[in-house]
């Protein structure tokens, strides 16, 4: 009788301890969203600002060790996301997010409006950059490809994806094919159902924001739709 109440009292802290740890992480997450809203992806935050997110999502990052299932096994991880915050490592060289269209020439002459990465089943990604030429023109450039755990390292939250060439299009015209294939290491350090939060191999730190299936569609209805009127405008 002493074993089964011990073992019970046990079985009860254990509850409480994830129950405390899981309202920790949701506030967390909640002051990180509050913090990167309006930010332009962290490209308007200042320097004592950026630290501090980045030190929460470190945190994050540490208490996503202590979920049950590794991220790359949870099937939530699929699904649509904003890449709503980008924190470039120092070891990175340009911006790991968008590329040159996120570079200061790049934002200068393509005003960025949207900025996706989506995990589909069972192992595509894809990565979407909408934007505007000259505040005017819409466009977009998507990187297509596949992701694998990384050879040599099986932790459960570290992938490797490999991209076809980039496809660009202008004003909803056809995606052409422009450039070399590539790839990238990304760890999934913390996962909800809100947010998905991942570290690249140079130190980058990146927030995705989850969002419906819906939502996607009338993102990127919005972006060709918006495309093709004003190319019509400018031709008429």
């Amino acid at each position: 009788a002493t074993r089964l109440a011990t073992t019970a009292k046990s079985a009860e802290e254990s509850t409480a301890n994830a129950n405390g740890d899981a309202v920790v992480m949701a506030v967390k997450v909640r002051d990180v969203l509050a913090m990167i809203s309006n930010s332009d992806g962290g490209m308007k935050m200042k320097a004592e600002k950026r630290a501090e997110v980045d030190g929460l999502l470190e945190d994050l990052g540490r208490d996503g060790l202590k979920r049950a299932v590794n991220p790359n096994d949870d099937a939530k991880i699929f699904g649509y996301y904003d890449v709503s915050y980008v924190s470039v490592g120092a070891n990175q060289v340009g911006q790991p997010a968008g590329g040159r269209f996120r570079s200061p020439l790049g934002r200068f002459l393509f005003k960025t409006i949207g900025l996706e990465q989506n995990l589909f089943e069972p192992n595509n990604i894809e990565n979407r950059v909408a934007f505007t030429l000259f505040g005017c023109l819409p466009g977009e450039v998507t990187l297509e490809g596949t992701f694998a755990p990384l050879e040599g390292k099986d932790d459960g939250r570290t992938v490797e994806a490999c991209f076809g060439p980039p496809g660009i299009s202008i004003a909803g015209g056809p995606k052409l094919r422009i450039g070399p294939k590539s790839k990238v290491v990304l760890s999934t350090t913390y996962l909800d159902d809100d947010i998905r939060i991942g570290k690249g191999s140079r130190g980058s730190l990146f927030v995705f924001k989850r969002k419906s299936a819906e939502q996607a569609a009338r993102d990127q209805r919005r972006w060709g739709v918006g495309g093709v009127a004003i190319a019509v405008m400018l031709i008429t």
